[in-house]
């Protein structure tokens, strides 16, 4: 079994992206609702799309920066879809320090929670995981390795054409194809997700089950 959500933003009369109506897509409303909480509510599903009832807004003293990098971050659930055995979150995220992989269709330093990518920066790959974390690799001698040192969370190979990259602590596995664009996440479960791409970038995700 298998769910196809279209990925389409517009941007309303003060030029802030908002998810648009598309027929045959499950999407939901934007939600304006702020809260200084460091997690997202949800609330309850009822197996098709809904829109998260809180936007967050994350800090770590009362205001929404971060004390320790001077970001601001805000983060908005636009669409969830509850499957049997986990919850799709389409989230829209601003990270006014992000220097990589924004979204320019929805404004620079935002990206969306299905952007993942991998990317060079001089001698270093990057890969950039759905929540902006990134992940620095150095190539050695054939390997790929984690310029953390003995970090073994995470793990990336190139067979071939392909990126595999492994978080071997959620036992999640990301393939990227030879330009660095995300192709399949594969959970421990099993559960596939797949993404096809427009000129603006991912703009359909598919949910296997």
């Amino acid at each position: 079994m298998s769910n196809q959500i279209k990925i389409n933003y517009t941007r309303n009369d003060n030029g802030v992206a908002e998810p648009s109506k598309h027929k045959g897509a499950q999407q939901a409303e934007p939600n304006r609702e702020k809260t200084n909480t460091s997690n997202t509510n949800t609330g309850a599903h009822d197996g098709k799309g809904t829109q998260g009832e809180k936007a967050t807004v994350r800090c770590s003293n009362g205001d929404p920066i971060n004390m320790a990098t001077g970001a601001f971050y805000y983060e908005d659930s636009d669409f969830i879809l509850s499957e049997s055995s986990y919850d799709f979150h389409l989230i829209r995220r601003y990270i006014s320090v992000k220097e990589r992989g924004s979204r320019k269709s929805i404004g620079w330093k935002w990206t969306l929670s299905v952007d993942t990518c991998v990317c060079r920066d001089g001698e270093t790959t990057i890969v950039i995981l759905p929540d902006s974390k990134e992940v620095e690799f150095k190539y050695d001698n054939g390997v790929y390795k984690n310029k953390r040192g003995n970090n073994k969370r995470y793990t990336l190979i190139r067979p071939e054409e392909k990126f595999i990259f492994e978080d071997n602590e959620n036992n999640h596995t990301y393939i990227y194809d030879k330009e660095g664009k995300i192709e399949t996440v594969t959970d421990r479960y099993g559960n596939k997700t797949k993404y096809e791409y427009s000129d603006y970038g991912i703009e359909k995700v598919i949910l296997s089950t």
